[in-house]
C-alpha cells in the first residue's frame, strides 16, 4: 500500500513535471519574450544612425550620412529627405508589438517574410540592426515582422510597413535647388515685365531695380524662403528642358556671400494639375515641377519689396504714447522709469510687447503722394522721446478704395489713406492694423485694474 502510494506521488511529480517543462515554461518565456520585445523593438536616437538600406521588391536604396546631412547613394547619388528619415526612425522607436506571434524562425516563409515583402538595415555606430517585414495579418490588425537577433516573428501596426514602404521620389530630398539661404547678398528675377534686383548691404536689403530704396525685410526674407523651400511634386532626372516647350520664362540669379552664383529657370508649363511650373537650377542632374504658386511668389509686384514699416524707434527712447480713435484718447508715459496709465502702473512686460507690435508693423501698401486724400483724420498714434521729440507718427484719414474684397475672421478688409512719420511715401493701412493697436493699448491698459 506504501508502496502504490509512492509510485502515484512519483506519477504525479512526472505530470506536473512535464507540464511545467512543456506548457508552463514556454508559455512564460513567451510572456518574458513578449515583454522583451515591447520594450526594445528599436530604440536608436536618429542622430546615431549613419547607414541605411531599404530593398522593396526590386527596388533597392542605400543612403549614408555625410557629416550633418543624409545623401542617396544607391540607385543614383542624390540630397536626401532628412524629414523622412527623421519620421521613419521615429515611427520604429515608438512601435510596440502587439503580439508575439511564432518563436519558431523555421516559419518564417509562412508569414510572408522570407523572401520578406520590405527588408531594411540599419547602421549605428558601429552596430547593425536588421528588420524583415512580411504580408499583412488576415484579419488586417498588422503586419508580420522579424528582427534579427530576436529569434520570434510578431505583428505590428502597418505604420511600420508605410515607414518603410518607399520610392525614389519619397526618399530624395523635394525642394529642387541647392543653395544657402543664410549667406545670400544678391537675388535677381529677370521677369517679362522688369528685373527685381535686390541687394544686402551692412544696412539691410536695398531695390536697386525696377524701384530704389530700402526693402521689407520680412517680404525679401520670404521671397528666400520662397525659393528655398518650394517642393517638386515630380522630377524629371538627366535631362534639361527644353526652352521651346513653354510660353513663358524668367530667370532667378542667387549671388552668395563667397561669390558663388546660383542659375535657375522658370518656365510656365501649364494649369492642369499635371503641370504647372518647371524649374532647372543649371548644372543638376535633373529638373522638377513645381506648383503654380511659385510662379506667382517671384512676379511679386516690386513695389510689395519696399520698406514700409510705420514705426522704427527704439523702445528704451520712448517716454509717452499717444492714441487717439474717434472721440476717445488714451496716453501712457513712463515716470520714474516705470510706464503709467492716470499714474497707475503697467505691466512693463505687456508694453514692450505693444511697441514691439508698433516697430514690427507695415503700411499695406505705397502710394503717391499725389493720391492722398485726407480728409477728416480718423485715427492717430504719436510717440514721444524723454525730451519731447517725435519719435513717430502715425495719421489715418478717409476710407480708401479697394479694387476686391476679402474678409478676416472678424471683419470685412477696409483700407484707409494714411500718413507715417517713418515714411516719404504716403500709405493705405487697414481697418484691422488700427483695430490691432487700438485693441492692444486698451488691453495694456485694462489689466491696470485686474
Amino acid at each position: 500500500m506504501r508502496f502504490k502510494g509512492s509510485v502515484i506521488l512519483v506519477l504525479i511529480a512526472v505530470v506536473i513535471g512535464v507540464f511545467y517543462f512543456f506548457y508552463f515554461l514556454p508559455h512564460q518565456q513567451r510572456i518574458e519574450k513578449e515583454k522583451e520585445l515591447k520594450e526594445r523593438l528599436f530604440d536608436v536616437p536618429v542622430d546615431e544612425i549613419d547607414y541605411i538600406k531599404i530593398i522593396k521588391g526590386k527596388d533597392e536604396f542605400e543612403l549614408k550620412r555625410t557629416g550633418n546631412s543624409w545623401v542617396i547613394t544607391r540607385p543614383k547619388r542624390l540630397l536626401a529627405d532628412e524629414a523622412i528619415i527623421s519620421m521613419m526612425i521615429d515611427i520604429l522607436n515608438r512601435e510596440k508589438v502587439k503580439k508575439v506571434v511564432s518563436t519558431d524562425i523555421n516559419k518564417a516563409t509562412e508569414f510572408g517574410l522570407e523572401p520578406p515583402y520590405i527588408y531594411a538595415f540599419f547602421g549605428h555606430r558601429g552596430r547593425i540592426d536588421e528588420f524583415f517585414v512580411g504580408r499583412p495579418s488576415p484579419s488586417g490588425a498588422g503586419v508580420y515582422l522579424y528582427r534579427r537577433g530576436l529569434d520570434a516573428i510578431f505583428l505590428v501596426s502597418e505604420d511600420v510597413a508605410s515607414a518603410l514602404s518607399h520610392d525614389l521620389y519619397s526618399l530624395r530630398k523635394k525642394e529642387p535647388f541647392v543653395f544657402d539661404k543664410n549667406h545670400l547678398k544678391r537675388i535677381v528675377i529677370r521677369r517679362k515685365k522688369d528685373t527685381l534686383d535686390l541687394s544686402k548691404t551692412s544696412r539691410g536689403w536695398f531695390m536697386r531695380s525696377p524701384l530704389e530704396g530700402r526693402c521689407s525685410l520680412r517680404n525679401v526674407l520670404k521671397l528666400i524662403e520662397d525659393i528655398a523651400m518650394v517642393r517638386a511634386d515630380e522630377f524629371f532626372d538627366d535631362s534639361v528642358p527644353d526652352p521651346s516647350d513653354y510660353l513663358k520664362s524668367a530667370k532667378i540669379e542667387l549671388v552668395e556671400d563667397s561669390g558663388r552664383t546660383v542659375d535657375i529657370d522658370v518656365y510656365f508649363w501649364g494649369t492642369s494639375i499635371d503641370r504647372g511650373i518647371v524649374v532647372y537650377q543649371h548644372g543638376l542632374s535633373y529638373y522638377a515641377r513645381v506648383g503654380r504658386d511659385f510662379w506667382n511668389n517671384i512676379h511679386q509686384d516690386a513695389s510689395s519689396f519696399r520698406y514700409r514699416n510705420l514705426f522704427d524707434f527704439k523702445p528704451e527712447e520712448a517716454f509717452k504714447i499717444a492714441v487717439k480713435k474717434d472721440k476717445e484718447s488714451l496716453l501712457i508715459e513712463r515716470k520714474d522709469g516705470k510706464w503709467v496709465y492716470k499714474d497707475r502702473p503697467l505691466d512693463d512686460t505687456m508694453v514692450e510687447e505693444f511697441m514691439e507690435l508698433l516697430n514690427d508693423m507695415e503700411a499695406y501698401r505705397l502710394i503717391e503722394k499725389e493720391k492722398l486724400k485726407k480728409g477728416k483724420e480718423s485715427f492717430s498714434l504719436t510717440v514721444w522721446g524723454r525730451q519731447g521729440n517725435i519719435l513717430g507718427v502715425l495719421k489715418v484719414y478717409g476710407e480708401a478704395p479697394r479694387d476686391s474684397f476679402a474678409f478676416s475672421e472678424e471683419a470685412e478688409l477696409k483700407t484707409y489713406y494714411a500718413e507715417s512719420t517713418n515714411l516719404a511715401d504716403k500709405v493705405i493701412v487697414t481697418n484691422l492694423q488700427m483695430n490691432d493697436i487700438y485693441e492692444t493699448i486698451k488691453k495694456t491698459i485694462t489689466e491696470v485694474d485686474r
